[in-house]
């Protein structure tokens, strides 16, 4: 007996069928005639084509549905959305980040998706990548959007220059103790010629304060709480590496050479990795050495893993007049594994089954094989940089801060204390 073995585009049309077939029913009753439905997105180059892949699926799902998507550059999006708010002329559907939901879904320019979510029975625990749709729920329950992507932020490390030095690789249960003693063991020679037991890298300082348990703002962000001990012990961490260890770059030898070409060149055993980044370390790496990624370590008192995640989604505008349509929209590419697998060619999806399925196990030709379950893992015990977006001030204020710090000008309990202080007035001034 012989068994048939679907290829991926085989099975992307099998599910393309059952979706219209099943999709069509609610289509055909509600969007009976013609439906425009606007979205507003940002992207790069290869997720400018990812997005349009995305909107084409959904049209072969809805006929009824035309969707109209303008897609902008990362960096104009927030203004020209602004903007849009400002003349009445939002899309229905629009793209967010969980970096900046909270201040903008107070204000109520999103629709609850709940009511939506109950009608259509939809069973989110079951079908999203654990953790990936944390940041779309507010501390009172509304959920004012869904995701479709994240990027998980994991350790890379050099296998060979781990078995120069007699160490076993690191395992996903090993903790920050054993991230010092790893670098130490791992760093060797002096000035120019100096190979580190980790990089360093622009994630630190906001990884820093969460490592034993800290974070910056309570669950609703209505409070400034960085001067609490764990974020003290957990800048204090890095501190460490860098100045009584020297095993992480200073600041001084960080100007010397980039983090990454440090890593590329075998002058850095360990380096912290997001996903998006993925593509760039495979080319650059390619066959000068073995290397893999494991998740980041957890904190030896509690066993609890702790790393940065970043989501992207799409939200409703609360004022939208085709609110079902936008709603379908939605739902679809966060939620179906069609929408998913296009995903999958450019970040980390949002449903678990393509996540570890499609995401974890296809290597591009050349590429390393590495353990990319990793990255899915992650998103169980990572938490979400609460300085972005919105909170822009108050992350320019914590890096002055930090390199004040780095620069010995302050320590790191004063320095949290100064900024808890600055940062609860510029949290007041935000919510006026």
């Amino acid at each position: 007996m012989c068994v048939t073995v679907l290829t991926r585009i085989q099975k992307l049309v099998v599910l393309s069928i059952t979706l219209v077939l099943v999709a069509g029913v609610f289509a055909a009753g509600a969007f009976a005639a013609q439906t425009k439905l606007s979205v507003l997105a940002w992207g790069s180059t290869a997720e400018i084509n990812n997005r349009k892949a995305q909107v084409a699926a959904f049209e072969k799902v809805y006929p009824q549905i035309k969707v109209d998507i303008q897609i902008l550059p990362t960096d104009e999006y927030d203004r020209k959305l602004d903007a849009m708010w400002a003349a009445g002329t939002a899309a229905d559907v629009i793209m967010m980040s969980d970096d900046w939901h909270g201040n903008r879904a107070r204000r109520g320019v999103f629709s609850d998706l709940n009511p939506y979510i109950e009608r259509d029975n939809l069973d989110l625990e079951s079908i999203l990548t654990p953790g990936i749709a944390r940041g779309y729920r507010l501390p009172d329950g509304m959920r004012h959007g869904l995701p479709i992507s994240g990027s998980s932020m994991v350790m890379a490390y050099n296998k060979n220059l781990f078995e120069k030095a007699g160490l076993a690789c690191p395992s996903p249960e090993w903790t920050w103790d054993d991230l010092l003693e790893y670098a130490i063991k791992l760093s060797s020679g002096t000035g120019i010629n100096k190979i580190y037991g980790i990089s360093d890298h622009w994630g630190v300082a906001s990884l820093a304060p969460h490592i034993f348990g800290g974070r910056i703002f309570n669950e609703d962000e209505t409070e400034v709480l960085a001067d609490d001990p764990r974020v003290v012990r957990g800048i204090e961490f890095f501190m460490d590496l860098m100045k009584k260890y020297e095993v992480m770059p200073d600041v001084s030898a960080s100007q010397g050479m980039p983090s990454v070409q440090r890593f590329f060149s075998q002058r850095a055993a360990m380096m912290m990795l997001p996903t998006w980044d993925v593509p760039s370390f495979q080319e650059s790496i390619a066959d000068r050495f073995d290397w893999d990624v494991v998740v980041m370590p957890a904190d030896p008192d509690t066993g609890k893993h702790m790393t940065l995640l970043w989501t992207t989604g799409y939200a409703m505008n609360s004022k939208s007049n085709s609110k079902d349509a936008a709603w379908e929209f939605i739902k679809f590419v966060s939620t179906s594994m069609e929408a998913s697998e296009i995903v999958s060619e450019v970040a980390l999806p949002s449903v678990l089954e393509v996540a570890e399925t499609t995401f974890v196990q296809e290597t591009r030709v050349g590429w390393t094989p590495i353990d990319m379950q990793a990255f899915v893992d992650s998103f169980a015990f990572g938490t979400i940089n609460p300085m972005g977006g919105y909170y822009a001030k108050v992350n320019d204020e914590y890096n002055r801060i930090w390199d004040a710090i780095n620069l010995d000008r302050i320590d790191p309990a004063t320095g949290m204390r100064n900024f808890s202080e600055k940062a609860s007035v510029i949290l007041e001034e935000l919510k006026k």
